[in-house]
């Protein structure tokens, strides 16, 4: 679940968050509920303050569900001053689910969610929880009121049930109706090897694993794997992908999937496997008719040159109060970003009261605004990204995802209790862009731009991954998640040469190796000792080894991950999940580390300028030799 709380309270009472978004996509039949908390352990609970405040939030729901239905259940704790009036009304879907009055001290309630049809295209669920706070002492009270707040605790949330379609599932509906996500985490996929995993059936189900995981954004998804010996039965929740290597054409199916979660077969000969799991890019997918086929094509990953200018999506935020306009663009891992990056934008907003808009790219401010009362209107933003000065500066740009947010404060017009007649906005419009300058990124021995060098060549040709002889399931599972999550943030299939071996491979190669078992070779220049959860980078810009000893070492790998979440050549992940950096880089990796001007211009410029002092004072003292002679 991805979750981003309002910066501030909003200058006249209201809390507009942006969205809360509860994981990816499906959710159980009904014979299986799911309790879906607001917010995490750890976060700062909700809390609504002044005369009138809001939060508002979404539900993501699954195509394949043919109805849902469920309850809220809130339990919080008010401002003993609150008065007989305050209230709070909450809406889902859009629809009102219950009021309730509310008093100081503790409270709670529960409102039922009536059954609603799904509808096509509709795949979230708004939700909406406002207030109308009252206290002894004003029955408007300010935003800055002390006195007037109501705070949710960590167990409020939605309960959530539905039903599977009784539609039968197509080839055309893959990976969408694959991904089943309820609330946070990824979306549960139970991968099933029909025989002994071999290279072949492991590459096919990285192929399957990674489309489903592309489609289910950022969560990912929460991967088990099942092989003779160690077979388990799929959950409520859990897509499963079943592989089989038989005679004949690789062949893509999916079972009528009738009141349970999406059931999809790949099969065929060894060299057919991972043609077969290609089917599932949703550009071949769609295309497909019926519920097999085994002509498909064969994957073929080319990388077209980055263009210099990349434009920006639109975005818009409509209210008061605290408000983000979200915009991502794309830089490919293998590319470095260079200085004299810019970024123009065109912001349009309508501000009733006033208020003021912040950009930021990447977490760092790049430009204020303040917004004016009078109308319809805009501002235009052209920045240098990734300037000559602090590295803080020169780190506005990254590979992979990068994050560019107008943050707009609102003010409320002067009638701070009622609903306002007009309604502020905030508006990108789609002509902003930023324009790069990139070269191909150097080679070098680091875990910070994975899943580079590993994918240094499209399809991360030339490329190994290797796991140990008799791989155990939950062995396989971190693997191919690694490899979901490795499609996901890059957009790019992986189709590198599968292993399974406990030797050392030739070339750039990521090895996954025992407690005990590890080759000689991989350890040396590693700090420490050599146990479990370790996570190395050694070698050359020819062959680069990237080591994880035992499956504790890809837990960063293979949920939520971004690149550079992980920095340094060597770290340790800890029981907790927590990585510990043992040795860091020689140098940064992640932000913009030269400019465009070579290395040796510097060095020139320097040697001309000796020189030109040396030839001054050269002259110099020939012109004292000649008068002394004189």
């Amino acid at each position: 679940m991805s979750f981003h709380m309002p910066r501030r309270l909003a200058a006249a009472c209201a809390l507009l968050g942006s969205a809360l978004t509860f994981g990816g996509v499906a959710v159980a039949p009904a014979s299986a509920s799911e309790r879906v908390p607001f917010v995490e352990l750890g976060q700062a609970p909700i809390k609504l303050s002044g005369g009138l405040a809001q939060f508002q939030g979404s539900i993501a729901i699954p195509g394949r569900w043919s109805a849902w239905r469920g309850e809220v259940r809130l339990n919080w704790t008010g401002s003993t001053e609150l008065a007989e009036g305050s209230a709070i009304r909450v809406s889902v879907g859009g629809a009102v689910v219950g009021t309730s009055e509310v008093t100081g001290g503790a409270g709670s309630a529960t409102f039922r969610i009536p059954e609603s049809k799904a509808r096509d295209g509709v795949t979230t669920l708004p939700v909406l929880i406002e207030a109308r706070l009252k206290t002894k002492r004003a029955q408007c009270p300010g935003p800055d009121d002390l006195s007037a707040y109501l705070q949710f605790s960590q167990s409020s949330g939605i309960v959530i049930d539905g039903d599977w379609a009784r539609q039968p599932l197509r080839l055309k509906d893959l990976p969408d109706a694959a991904v089943t996500t309820v609330g946070r985490g990824g979306s549960p996929l139970l991968v099933r090897f029909a025989q002994k995993p071999t290279p072949e059936l492991i590459g096919a189900a990285a192929i399957a694993a990674g489309e489903i995981s592309a489609a289910a954004g950022s969560g990912g998804v929460k991967l088990r794997v099942s092989q003779p010996g160690a077979e388990l039965e799929p959950r409520d929740t859990e897509a499963v992908v079943t592989l089989s290597q038989t005679a004949g054409p690789g062949t893509l199916a999916v079972a009528a999937s009738v009141g349970n979660a999406p059931r999809i077969i790949i099969s065929g000969a060894a060299d057919q496997l991972v043609q077969a799991a290609g089917g599932m890019r949703a550009s071949i997918a769609r295309g497909l008719p019926g519920a097999s086929s085994s002509k498909l094509p064969k994957i073929s990953i080319k990388r077209t040159g980055l263009p210099r200018r990349i434009q920006l999506p639109a975005g818009s935020f409509n209210g008061y109060g605290s408000g983000t306009v979200g915009l991502e663009f794309q830089l490919p891992v293998y590319r470095e970003a260079l200085r004299g990056a810019r970024l123009r934008m065109s912001v349009s907003y309508d501000a009733p009261a006033g208020g003021r808009a912040e950009v930021i790219v990447n977490g760092r401010s790049i430009a204020t605004e303040t917004l004016r009362r009078r109308g319809s209107t805009r501002f235009d933003v052209e920045e240098q990204l990734a300037g000559r000065g602090p590295a803080l500066q020169r780190a506005d740009l990254r590979p992979g995802t990068n994050q560019v947010q107008v943050n707009a404060d609102l003010n409320y017009p002067a009638t701070r209790c009622s609903l306002p007649e007009q309604t502020g906005a905030v508006t990108v419009s789609d002509f902003g862009s930023v324009t790069l300058l990139t070269r191909e990124r150097p080679v070098l021995s680091t875990l910070s731009t994975l899943p580079f060098p590993l994918s240094r060549t499209a399809g991360w040709k030339g490329s190994t991954v290797q796991v140990p002889v008799d791989p155990t399931s939950p062995e396989l599972a971190s693997v191919l998640g690694m490899m979901a999550e490795a499609r996901r943030v890059t957009g790019e299939q992986a189709m590198p040469t599968y292993r399974i071996a406990n030797d050392v491979p030739t070339g750039t190669a990521f090895i996954l190796s025992r407690p005990g078992a590890v080759p000689a070779e991989l350890t040396e220049g590693i700090p420490g000792p050599i146990d479990e959860g370790v996570l190395a980078a050694s070698g050359n810009a020819k062959a680069v080894k990237i080591l994880a000893i035992g499956r504790r070492a890809l837990i960063p790998l293979t949920s939520n991950y971004s690149i550079g979440n992980v920095q340094g050549r060597v770290v340790q992940v800890l029981r907790t999940g927590d990585v510990a950096v043992r040795l860091n880089d020689v140098q940064r990796v992640t932000g913009v580390e030269r400019g465009a001007t070579s290395w040796r211009w510097p060095l020139i410029v320097i040697a001309v300028a000796v020189l030109g002092l040396t030839l001054l004072g050269l002259r110099g003292a020939i012109r004292r030799v000649r008068r002394d002679d004189a």
